[in-house]
């Protein structure tokens, strides 16, 4: 799917894994890893692509009914690639580098919720109405929607488009404020999840369509995001706060075990409250216990790094472009690239945690300083990206370009 450069118009609407550090505390720490500034609008939502590769970024114009979709790469930045689309609001996003499919959910022009699966043209290939959440399985295998008011999840194939499976809730949950889906062994086995009111959460066996499980906790606040661990070994939960065992103002973070963890399928091995007002995203890094959290504290958006077997907890770091001006809409986080970024009114901004940035000068993030590194901060001259400003002088020169030179070879070398 190539948009680079174009917009593509709607009928109708106008549209090498790296290592993770041992201790969630390096995620306290950023250091700069570049920064896109060069869009118009306001950056309002962002999302990783399943491959880790890149990121997706949904920036709204000043007509506020149009909006554009960026694809920039997670590692150095490069925009790839360019969409537009015009609706009332964007709701949520998916995208795969390797199978080339976007899909975006949205709020239309005439006030109906959908989702739409654009294929490698750029063109629709299907339209699944009543629809306000989409999720893509790591494996670009399927993917999962379901909306605001039903309580059905519909699994759909990534390269047809085509039902596969609908899961209906379980009571207390009437409708999911969200869903997750993955699978493994290119598709033979699999788990879709969705959570909602009362602490509720179900899980269903992709294959087979069988209930692995179904929790709530009278007491237990309303559960509004979910994710899957690697391997499908476990599932998370972030919760609004609940009035039962901790502060009602604080969100929560719930893990239970799945089939492959060696535990009880459905049994909660984790329940613990964030210093944050709503757990908006999960994220798991490379490592089944450990987990980015996002959501707000007041207005302000506030990232928590939690390893959960061990019970520890550490803030990760916000990096604002202009000190209190500038204000953050969302964050997304690869675990393939350990990159981590926010969107905001100042573009968008990645970051690595400190001990994962033994080599700033490898600008392309392939182990070796050399010729691809060189272009790249010579296309940034004079400019300012803070991945290319080696010195932190606030601008790309000779003496970055000295400090490349000085490092040229192998990482670490």
């Amino acid at each position: 799917m190539r948009f680079q450069k174009t917009f593509v118009v709607l009928t109708g609407l106008t549209i090498a894994v790296s290592a993770m550090g041992d201790d969630i505390i390096d995620f306290s720490s950023a250091v700069p890893k570049w920064s896109d500034d060069n869009m118009s609008g306001v950056a309002q939502m962002i999302e990783t692509s399943i491959e880790g590769d890149a990121f997706i970024v949904c920036y709204q114009q000043t007509t506020g009914t149009n909006y554009v979709f960026a694809v920039n790469d997670s590692v150095t930045g490069e925009l790839e690639d360019v969409a537009a689309l015009s609706a009332m609001e964007i709701y949520g996003l998916a995208y795969s580098s390797s199978v080339e499919r976007l899909a975006i959910s949205f709020l239309d022009l005439q006030g109906v919720p959908k989702t739409i699966l654009f294929g490698t043209d750029g063109l629709p290939m299907r339209t699944f109405s009543g629809t306000s959440m989409v999720a893509f399985d790591s494996s670009g295998v399927s993917m999962a929607v379901a909306g605001a008011g039903s309580p059905y999840v519909e699994v759909a194939s990534l390269s047809t488009g085509e039902s596969t499976r609908v899961f209906v809730c379980e009571l207390p949950m009437t409708t999911p404020n969200s869903i997750a889906i993955a699978t493994e062994n290119d598709g033979s086995e699999g788990v879709v999840g969705a959570v909602g009111e009362m602490g509720s959460m179900t899980v269903w066996d992709l294959p087979t369509g069988d209930t692995l499980f179904t929790h709530f906790t009278v007491g237990d606040g309303d559960m509004v995001s979910i994710a899957f661990a690697p391997g499908c070994t476990y599932v998370g939960g972030g919760g609004e706060g609940e009035e039962a065992a901790f502060d009602a103002d604080n969100a929560t973070l719930s893990v239970f075990a799945l089939p492959g963890s060696g535990e009880v399928t459905g049994q909660r091995v984790y329940h613990g409250e964030l210093e944050q007002n709503i757990a908006e995203k999960i994220h798991f890094t490379a490592s089944e216990e450990q987990l980015l959290v996002s959501g707000r504290t007041d207005s302000t958006l506030s990232v928590t790094a939690i390893d959960w077997r061990e019970e520890t907890t550490a803030p990760v770091q916000i990096v604002l472009d202009n000190g209190d001006t500038e204000a953050v809409n969302d964050f997304a986080f690869s675990v393939q690239e350990m990159v981590w970024a926010t969107a905001g009114t100042n573009g968008v901004m990645a970051f690595v945690p400190e001990t994962g940035s033994e080599c700033p000068e490898d600008l392309d993030g392939n182990g070796v300083i050399d010729g691809g590194d060189l272009a790249q901060l010579l296309g940034e001259w004079q400019g300012s990206n803070a991945a290319s400003d080696f010195d932190g002088n606030g601008i790309v020169d000779g003496a970055d370009l000295s400090a490349l030179l000085a490092a040229w070879g192998a990482c670490g070398s």
